[in-house]
């Protein structure tokens, strides 16, 4: 399991940290609780955080 900070909506305030099996890919679909997700930009940081997060996700929500 890896942290991943996913940002998604326009507001960098707008994010969640979430444990995933693995780093999303570009274009990837995600559900995080009833929203549902699609990866537009993915990045690995060089180093983990102090809070264990690997890297984030930029994702914008998917209409149903």
């Amino acid at each position: 399991m890896v942290k991943v900070r996913i940002f998604y909506m326009f507001d960098e305030k707008d994010h969640k940290d979430v444990e995933l099996s693995r780093m999303p890919c570009l274009g990837e679909r995600i559900l995080i609780g009833s929203l549902l997700l699609e990866v537009n930009r993915v990045c690995h940081w060089a180093e983990v955080d102090e809070d264990g997060i690997v890297g984030d996700v930029r994702a914008l929500p998917v209409e149903p």
